[in-house]
């Protein structure tokens, strides 16, 4: 499958910025990081990545889950990954260095 893009465009005017490409799915939601240059976005692949706003063509995995994930939110420096599969509602917290923690 070939990857879907996203583009970053300046609101004022609609000029294209940059492209980042990654995912395998649609993109549902974006997220701000703590850090001004980057920003996380999560699809329907599954995938949760982070972005570099320098490197638009270097996205790091932060996670990867078996369904979409339609809902990020960034609190206190933990990025919340909420999923809802057959009525089961889901929380992934990720830490900087690395960790992720599950809750039902």
């Amino acid at each position: 499958m070939k990857p879907f893009p996203s583009l970053m465009t300046r609101e004022s005017s609609g000029e294209k910025l940059s492209t980042f490409t990654g995912h395998r799915d649609c993109v549902y939601t974006l997220e701000a990081s703590a850090q001004a240059d980057q920003f996380f976005s999560a699809a329907g692949d599954g995938m949760v990545v982070q972005w570099d706003l320098a490197q638009p063509d270097t996205g790091q995995l932060v996670a990867k889950v078996r369904i979409g994930v339609p809902a990020l939110s960034s609190v206190e420096g933990q990025l919340w990954i909420r999923q809802n599969f057959e009525g089961l509602r889901t929380s992934l917290t990720w830490h900087p260095d690395g960790k992720l923690n599950l809750s039902r």
